[in-house]
């Protein structure tokens, strides 16, 4: 029961970031908290291809996304849920591409809901898009029901060729997750042995 409380009191969040490579796991849901950590994806070095990321909440309702089209020079974007399907935006700043691990390049993509919905776009260091969601900026009917939802798991779509490896963060557990739960000294969890009736 302690080890219990334990995770719970941690916010159910479990696990340490590490770069994960993609090919396995695409067009799976993964789960990543958006709202608490920036997500962190690596390109491949020379790519004309897309990349796509769709965001859902814990019940698997998409909350929004991101794609890239590399076969634009520069690159250009698209925020699912926002932009119109074929309206590829230019970023207000151009990408630098490269600076990565074997000559791929590193996005960060923030979002943030307070004060206002923001979507945040990184190419390596530099700040390439900096939105502030608004019934301004996006022309799709009910945009604003999807954004404002928390992000809790994240989708590489079929797609995306283009992504090969996003760094992972402490994840999110819900409540049917956590119980019956414990943690070791080393925060990997465990689940409590389930009693015999011999042994109740």
């Amino acid at each position: 029961m302690k080890s219990v409380l334990l995770v719970l009191l941690l916010g159910t969040y479990l696990a340490t970031a590490e770069w994960k490579q993609l090919q396995d796991v695409k067009q799976t849901k993964i789960k990543y908290d958006l709202d608490a950590y920036p997500l962190k994806v690596r390109s491949q070095k020379a790519t004309d291809k897309e990349m796509r990321i769709d965001f859902y909440d814990s019940d698997g309702v998409q909350a929004g996304g991101v794609q890239i089209h590399f076969d634009y020079s520069p690159p250009r974007y698209k925020l699912i849920f926002c932009n119109n399907s074929g309206q590829w935006k230019w970023f207000t700043s151009t990408p630098v591409l490269g600076g990565g691990d074997n000559g791929g390049t590193i996005w960060k993509f923030t979002k943030t809901s307070k004060p206002n919905l923001q979507f945040t776009i990184h190419c390596g260091e530099k700040v390439v898009l900096e939105m502030q969601l608004s019934d301004s900026t996006c022309v799709i009917t009910g945009w604003e029901t999807k954004w404002s939802r928390e992000v809790k798991q994240i989708e590489f779509g079929k797609l995306d060729q283009a992504s090969e490896a996003y760094e992972s963060r402490p994840v999110y557990c819900n409540e049917k997750e956590v119980k019956n739960a414990n943690v070791s000294p080393r925060g990997r969890v465990k689940r409590e042995p389930k009693l015999s009736p011999s042994r109740v």
